[in-house]
């Protein structure tokens, strides 16, 4: 049997030899040397593990911790992503809706260009419309002879009697501007505005009722009730003849005939148009055409085209004529119920005629002058200077147009013409 020493690594067969081995100098010097370098390996074996321990907690740390960022990193990739794939639609969509845009702003373009070469024509035509009109006018003027004399008493009455009535003036910017704030309702009254006036223009210009509407407001500003404060008469509303009073280089003002109402165009109508025009510029100049959306821009399409449209028909002049056409009915002065006997209209060449001034009332039903005739003269007719009994009232007012006589009169005239016969 083999017997062995770890610590010396000694071994034999030798019972004896291996006691004498174990009581050795040799054997003790390695059993102490052999405690001592087991403490200092366990010592070392101690701090190792320790430090092993400590690493491995915090390689768990470390792993848990990347194990979280890992998972943080797939999140925020998840949302980069889909972010990203928003983003994309959006400048997708952005893109086609600039092509859009592009293609809308190229069509409607087209269209006002179209719409303005329309407009051109359309002018031209109404000018040489308005061409052919005015010569046949002219070539009609000697057919007109009863119309003229009309309008020339007319204006002779009005030069005479109306002597205290205002000179013309023009509205005031602001008051012109208030006046566009508004309407008129159907009792003729002003009503302010609920919406924008531009937008209401427009939407009145495209229902054909931008010459009423305009009409209305200077019929509204200028008739007045009492005609002794009105500064302007139409006395022939076939040729647009008006009676205005002027007042010229700060003189006296006078009673001139305004042919054809040019200077109610230049002082009434042309005022009233420019300030339509810079409201529909005031207003166009409030929208931002780089960074606009899709309604305010038709919006101001709208405006836009609306705005060129009054230009162009504001430069062909027909604007102004058409306005004029409007309100020329409501200051038509007509002499109604007036004969050849009225004596304003005749030169009193007889001394014992006294010559009196006949009272005139405003009808505001049909708008018409009404001739109170009670305080002129009678003069009786030739045609009766054998009856006794004068004409009653019903004969003496009659229509300028017509002259008819009172059946009274005529039976009292044949009865008198029988009685001569059976005398003879």
């Amino acid at each position: 049997m083999q017997l062995k020493c770890d610590i010396c690594k000694y071994s034999t067969t030798l019972q004896k030899n291996y006691e004498r081995h174990m009581r050795s100098k040799k054997h003790q010097y390695n059993i102490l040397n052999k405690d001592k370098n087991e403490s200092v390996y366990m010592s070392l074996i101690n701090d190792l593990q320790v430090k092993l321990t400590t690493q491995t907690q915090l390689l768990e740390y470390k792993e848990n911790e990347l194990k979280k960022i890992k998972m943080e990193l797939k999140t925020n990739n998840r949302n980069v992503k889909r972010q990203t794939q928003k983003i994309e639609h959006l400048l997708t969509h952005e893109k086609h809706q600039e092509e859009k845009m592009a293609l809308h702003k190229k069509l409607i373009e087209e269209r006002i260009e179209l719409e303005r070469k329309i407009n051109e024509e359309k002018i031209e035509i109404e000018k040489q419309h308005n061409r052919e009109i005015n010569d046949l006018k002219d070539q009609q003027l000697k057919l007109m002879s009863s119309a003229c004399n009309k309008s020339m008493s007319a204006f002779k009455f009005i030069t005479t009697y109306l002597t205290n009535s205002p000179p013309l003036k023009k509205i005031e910017t602001e008051r012109m501007r208030e006046l566009l704030y508004h309407r008129i309702d159907e009792n003729r009254e002003l009503v302010k505005l609920t919406s924008d006036p531009v937008l209401f223009l427009i939407d009145i210009y495209d229902n054909h009722m931008l010459v009423e509407h305009i009409s209305r407001l200077i019929i509204s500003e200028y008739k007045q009730k009492n005609i002794n404060d009105r500064s302007f008469f139409n006395t022939d509303s076939n040729r647009l003849t008006y009676v205005v009073l002027l007042e010229k280089n700060g003189k006296t003002a006078e009673w001139t005939t305004d042919i054809c109402g040019q200077e109610l165009i230049d002082n009434i109508i042309k005022p009233f148009i420019s300030e339509i025009l810079e409201m529909f510029k005031e207003k166009l100049k409030t929208y931002d055409v780089d960074n606009i959306d899709s309604y305010l821009f038709n919006e101001y399409i709208n405006i836009r085209k609306c705005y060129y449209s009054i230009e162009d028909w504001t430069n062909s002049g027909v604007l102004y004529k058409t306005i004029l056409q409007f309100i020329t009915p409501s200051f038509y002065f007509k002499l109604s119920n007036v004969n050849n006997q009225m004596p304003l209209l005749k030169t009193n060449k007889s001394k014992n005629k006294t010559k009196e001034i006949p009272k005139l009332e405003y009808d505001n039903a049909d708008d018409e002058l009404i001739d109170n005739l009670d305080l002129l003269e009678y003069k009786p007719d030739k045609r009766f200077k054998n009856f006794k009994t004068e004409p009653t009232e019903s004969f003496i007012i009659q229509k300028p147009s017509s002259y008819s006589l009172d059946k009274r009169f005529v039976k009292r005239k044949d009865r008198n013409n029988k009685r001569n016969k059976s005398k003879i």
